[in-house]
């Protein structure tokens, strides 16, 4: 079996007779060795701001943690991750090391009992160890107070290992600075992009966070070259881009650093707005053409060639350089029975990413003279 030193704390104690105590750390956290059947060989970062932490006393004297977000509004997706972890012979679980540790609740009463699932992945059986570091409980209810344990975990006694750490209501460290997280502060649009806002294309707002409380400094490079520093930070990316972020934070007490990576882009998802300026809704012509004047506005692309227009037959119409303006007559439209045409003018622009703006208007040709 693989192990990694892992030294239990000498001043964390077991106190049995407590009744309150200040409210430290609550993380779940653990890095998967490839070919581990549980972690699927990634990391994994969890606080109370991801999922609840539901902390029970097991049968056998020991803690199990049921974490999961099925009461936070609109998860992108479903967390679920069971941690149970005891004693031999069913006693209360002090801190202290805890070797050969096998599948709870199947373990024999003389060894340890651990198991580490989730996501709808479970080992059948498994091997491993565990460092409870802290376990405070209350002394009436036997609720637990804090806990903090590391584990070392392998699915069916295989080689590859899940390390983890556990942290409830406790100051006790984790063995290794987690991640930070970045967050996109910019709302993204159908594509999963910032939207262009102009010509240039959009400005990324960037925020930076690591989920353990210490002291931090954080630095910024993007794939496009850009570099800043502190917990918010900015930059123009360009239309269709896609850029790569790199985000460094450094614990100030100890200069330990840890790096995360994220992924931005900025694409046009917003159609041209077409303005139809005459003829107006319901307007009525007597035997003559009607004149259409039309602009077209778009904040990313600028000036169109060209606008199709649809009234009984379909043309294109070329648009003057400045303005993105046309003034140009309609075709005559077909004679109805009474005399009168209900004529539906439509117009068309595309942008340069494919956007499609459309607008109409509905005109009357009446071709019967006044009465």
């Amino acid at each position: 079996m693989k192990s990694k030193s892992r030294g239990v704390a000498p001043a964390c104690l077991l106190a049995l007779f407590l009744t309150s105590a200040e409210a430290g750390q609550t993380v779940f956290h653990f890095t998967s060795e490839p070919g581990d059947f549980i972690g699927l060989g990634q990391e994994l970062t969890l606080t109370p701001a991801d999922a609840n932490f539901n902390v029970n006393r097991n049968f056998a004297g020991g803690v199990s943690i049921f974490i999961n977000n099925f009461s936070f509004p609109n998860p992108p997706r479903l967390i679920f991750w069971f941690t149970d972890f005891a004693a031999p012979f069913g006693v209360d679980l002090m801190p202290g090391a805890y070797e050969g540790a096998t599948r709870f609740p199947f373990n024999d009463a003389s060894v340890p009992g651990l198991s580490i699932s989730g996501d709808g992945r479970g080992c059948n059986t498994l091997t491993g160890r565990f460092d409870v570091l802290e376990a405070t409980y209350d002394i009436i209810s036997g609720e637990v107070i804090s806990f903090a344990v590391d584990f070392e975990q392998h699915c069916e006694g295989a080689p590859p290992a899940l390390f983890g750490s556990v942290r409830i209501n406790s100051d006790i460290p984790l063995p290794v600075l987690l991640p930070p997280r970045i967050t996109v502060e910019n709302i993204l649009n159908d594509q999963g992009c910032v939207e262009a806002t102009g010509p240039t294309g959009a400005t990324i707002n960037l925020s930076a966070s690591v989920p353990v409380p210490g002291d931090f400094e954080f630095s910024w490079t993007t794939s496009t070259g850009e570099i800043g520093t502190g917990p918010f930070y900015s930059f123009l990316l360009g239309v269709d881009v896609t850029a790569a972020v790199f985000l460094t934070a450094t614990d100030v007490s100890t200069g330990e650093q840890a790096t995360a990576m994220t992924q931005v882009c900025v694409s046009d998802t917003t159609p041209p707005e077409i303005t139809i300026h005459s003829p107006e809704p319901g307007q009525v012509y007597f035997g003559k053409n009607a004149m259409l004047n039309v602009s077209v506005d778009d904040a990313v692309d600028q000036q169109f060639d060209q606008i199709h227009v649809f009234a009984g037959h379909a043309t294109d119409v070329s648009l003057d350089g400045e303005g993105n303006e046309v003034q140009t007559k309609l075709p005559p439209a077909m004679t109805g029975p009474d005399g009168t045409t209900i004529t539906e003018i439509s117009v068309e622009a595309t942008d340069d990413s494919g956007n499609i703006g459309r607008a109409s208007v509905n005109i009357v040709h009446q071709h019967d003279a006044r009465p």
